[in-house]
């Protein structure tokens, strides 16, 4: 989130964030894990109840290290910081909360002057 770098999928594989990956056609593969999950009465995994993140020790490690690196490149910036807070509120505080605290930290960055000075900074009619 902070780079916007994109993760592969072999990467998201390993990540535990999708379930397999097809070789050939995606949509007759994908259509045949679907029939295969039906036919298994596999329950709905909605994303709230994913548990892919449960080692809390290198979940906090993971975001310090993200905090600190990002002090350093961020330096002077405000919603970088923010998107640490929000996965740190994800991984903290159950699910509701955790969505109630990534609003509240999303509207500090819409509403901070910062972003308003980068949208005048970066717009296209902007005469500097």
């Amino acid at each position: 989130m902070l780079s916007g770098r994109h993760a592969g999928a072999k990467e998201a594989l390993a990540l535990g964030l999708i379930d397999r990956l097809g070789e050939a056609d995606a949509l007759a593969e994908g259509l045949a894990y679907a029939q295969e999950l039906v036919a298994a009465k596999a329950p709905v995994r909605r994303t709230r109840d994913a548990n892919a993140l449960t080692d809390q020790e290198t979940q906090r490690a993971a975001l310090e290290a993200a905090r600190a690196d990002t002090a350093k490149k961020s330096r002077g910036l405000f919603s970088p910081l923010k998107i640490i807070e929000a996965v740190e509120a994800a991984l903290e505080q159950p699910f509701d909360e955790g969505m109630a605290q990534e609003r509240k930290l999303f509207l500090q960055c819409i509403e901070s002057p910062q972003r308003a000075g980068l949208i005048h900074a970066f717009s296209p009619n902007a005469k500097c």
